[in-house]
């Protein structure tokens, strides 16, 4: 077999072992029931939401499990179908699905990547139309003979891709941007426009289904973040514990990890470095050094939703004084932060109790390195230490989160460095009907519980 075959067959003949675990987690009906929301959201054209590329990048090829697109698996529950086309046509309130047939052989041996059109896949799926995917153009032609031709296509990023080519030139990576240009240059009379807004605003709130996956998702992600605070010790390496993390996740009944874990120490842990581990082969790989602060981030994903969960801990088992001080102000910071999430409340809520906390804090403090931390921690100017966003089919969604819902499931992450040590603590939290609930529960907050916690294996 050419390796280039393997390129396309290995991450489907993984995503094959599981078929429809996702259509289990999550009733059919409330996909259909997403399809009509986001079709009233969006009434004035056709919704066009593309699946995953049957082709996969070499670095997809180590991925624990295929990774449907998320918009579209939000609005179908199709966690393996390849380059199928979901088509919402708001104006007539209508769905169709636009699957591709067999091509080079593939669908001969992995026919659970491919749907077959027709009666019986449209009942159980509960779309209007499935039909063969060279249908498309003659169904957007029909749909512009009849009007204006309104496209709106899901372009969202978690990270915003660098140019894969100098400006001038078409871009030969960017999924979203190359599936836009191609609705353009077919349809050059049709109106794009984004529908990011409106799919994040929707997947923000999550169901009471979606809620029971979750659930299982912090559970899992907490205890992949205890397995990592217990293997942490001066002179190991970063990716030692890294392993030790996915291992947990899977012990813990999840596919495995919902991002490489983060296990960041010393000037690794200061933002932005961890970012440019996602362009280094290594990792930034190191060896731990006592006296050291290690970032602890970490999620595993379950039923194709993804946690998100963190702690900062010392290298060698024992914060110093200076450490401990910081530590145990932000942590104090963070709880009424998280007393302050309820219905109606915003992110600046948050800050405020943050910041009230740690103004009380303050006179007592006994170290240069914690009143420098209050100092930072109140600046009205550093919004960004009081990081916050949700989660969900990724461990970092798109939504912009405005006036907190019952539902929806925030990440909140205050983070501050200081003398080239940063200190960071994040949890997953479920807003409620008259509060919050914390779904990463267990996990350890002050110096002396943290610990307390790596102690396991010493």
């Amino acid at each position: 077999m050419k390796i280039s075959r393997l390129h396309v067959l290995i991450p489907l003949l993984a995503a094959s072992l599981h078929i429809g675990l996702g259509q289990e987690a999550i009733p059919v009906s409330e996909y259909a029931q997403r399809r009509q929301n986001l079709m009233a959201r969006l009434s004035d054209g056709i919704v066009l939401l593309h699946a995953r590329n049957i082709f996969a990048t070499d670095d997809e090829l180590t991925s624990h499990g295929f990774q449907q697109n998320p918009g579209f698996f939000y609005f179908t529950g199709l966690a393996k179908a390849v380059n199928a086309i979901l088509a919402l046509d708001g104006s007539k309130n209508e769905a169709w699905l636009f699957v591709p047939s067999d091509s080079d052989g593939v669908h001969k041996m992995l026919p659970a990547a491919f749907i077959t059109p027709g009666k019986e896949a449209e009942a159980r799926w509960q779309i209007d139309h499935i039909v063969r995917w060279d249908e498309l153009a003659s169904f957007l032609d029909r749909r512009q003979q009849q009007g204006r031709l309104m496209l709106h296509v899901d372009d969202s990023y978690w990270i915003q891709p660098p140019r894969s080519n100098p400006p001038g030139l078409q871009p030969i990576s960017d999924t979203p941007l190359l599936w836009r240009n191609a609705l353009a240059t077919r349809w050059p009379r049709a109106e794009i426009r984004s529908a990011r807004e409106v799919i994040a605003g929707l997947r923000a709130t999550k169901s009471p289904a979606e809620i029971q996956v979750i659930r299982r998702v912090a559970t899992a992600s907490a205890a992949a973040l205890l397995a990592g605070l217990k293997n942490i010790a001066p002179n190991k390496w970063q990716r030692e514990v890294e392993a030790e993390i996915v291992c947990e996740c899977i012990r813990a009944g999840a596919e495995g990890p919902s991002f490489w874990p983060w296990v960041m120490t010393g000037p690794n842990a200061v933002f932005p470095k961890p970012f440019e581990s996602l362009v280094d082969y290594y990792h930034l790989n190191r060896r731990m050094e006592a006296g050291e602060l290690v970032r602890v981030d970490v999620g595993c994903d379950l039923d194709f939703y993804k946690g998100d969960v963190g702690r900062t801990a010392p290298v060698s088992g024992r914060f110093t004084a200076e450490q401990r001080e910081v530590w145990n102000l932000l942590v104090e910071a963070y709880r009424a932060g998280i007393a302050a999430i309820r219905p109606g409340a915003r992110h600046e809520d948050i800050i405020v109790a943050c910041r009230k906390a740690v103004e009380s804090q303050r006179p007592r403090l006994q170290t240069s390195l914690g009143r420098e931390a209050a100092t930072m921690l109140l600046d009205p100017n550093n919004r960004s230490v009081w990081h916050l966003h949700t989660s969900g089919l990724e461990p970092g969604e798109k939504a912009p989160v405005g006036v907190f819902t019952a539902g929806m499931v925030l990440e909140f992450e205050p983070m501050v460095a200081l003398s080239g040590q940063a200190f960071y603590l994040e949890d997953m939290v479920l807003v409620t009907e008259t509060g919050c609930e914390i779904l990463s529960a267990g996990l350890p907050y002050t110096a002396d519980e943290i610990e307390k916690a790596m102690s396991g294996n010493r």
